[in-house]
């Protein structure tokens, strides 16, 4: 079975990894502040990866925290760059 790597964190699938981070944010509020090192060193990768990092990091990452997103007219919420 062939494994998917996010840095140093290994996952079964890509699907596995999108598995884990709906798991996460499911198991989270509005507002709340990521404190897993785990979780914020995969987030933090997967930005990375981004063709244009820069236009979501931005200044840089301070902290990760679930956010709900209506702002974006959408009623889920995500992970954001604080």
């Amino acid at each position: 079975m062939s494994s998917y790597y996010v840095g140093s964190h290994r996952f079964a699938s890509r699907a596995a990894v999108k598995r884990y981070l709906g798991d996460e944010l499911e198991a989270r509020r509005h507002g709340d502040r990521i404190e897993d090192s785990r979780l914020i060193d995969v987030l933090t990768r997967l930005v990375s990866e981004h063709p244009r990092p820069s236009e979501k990091i931005g200044e840089g990452i301070e902290y990760w925290a679930v956010w709900e997103n209506a702002d974006l007219h959408h009623r889920t919420k995500g992970y954001r760059i604080k």
